[in-house]
């Protein structure tokens, strides 16, 4: 199956003057995604940073 592409067009053109384009809100729903899943990420590194301080010993479980 042939693939069939398109010429890259700016469609903002067509838009009112100040709007934003389509994929610019994807883009800033992606970007607090990952925005949060960062926040995520670093709270649960900090909670088990916190569980192997409290091992016997202080240091890690290997």
């Amino acid at each position: 199956m042939r693939e069939q592409t398109t010429p890259a067009v700016d469609e903002t053109e067509t838009e009112e003057p100040g709007a934003r384009p389509d994929w610019a809100g994807a883009m800033a729903q992606i970007d607090a995604e990952i925005a949060e899943l960062q926040a995520l990420l670093r709270r649960r590194r900090e909670e088990a940073d916190q569980a192997d301080h409290d091992l016997p010993g202080g240091g890690s479980a290997a």
